[in-house]
């Protein structure tokens, strides 16, 4: 589920991952100190976003397959 809000505050427990785009194109990430083999899953993905976020070839395929998602829902 995602929820949009127009908040500036962002309540985030313990093992919250969370990521920021800023406006000038750089981005903030706050995902929790993990000390186990056990990483929860919102902290996997969060990563996996966070990397991908990092990734130009990913950025481009992710572009490209969200224009094909819009033109179809069009």
């Amino acid at each position: 589920m995602v929820r949009v809000t127009r908040s500036t505050v962002l309540q985030l427990a313990e093992n919250d991952a969370a990521i920021v785009l800023k406006e000038d194109g750089t981005l903030e990430a706050s995902m929790p100190e993990i000390n186990s083999e056990n990483v929860p899953e919102n902290v996997l993905t969060g990563a996996a976003i966070l990397y991908a976020l990092n990734n130009p070839d990913i950025c481009q395929l992710i572009f490209k397959n969200f224009a094909e998602q819009c033109k179809n829902n069009s």
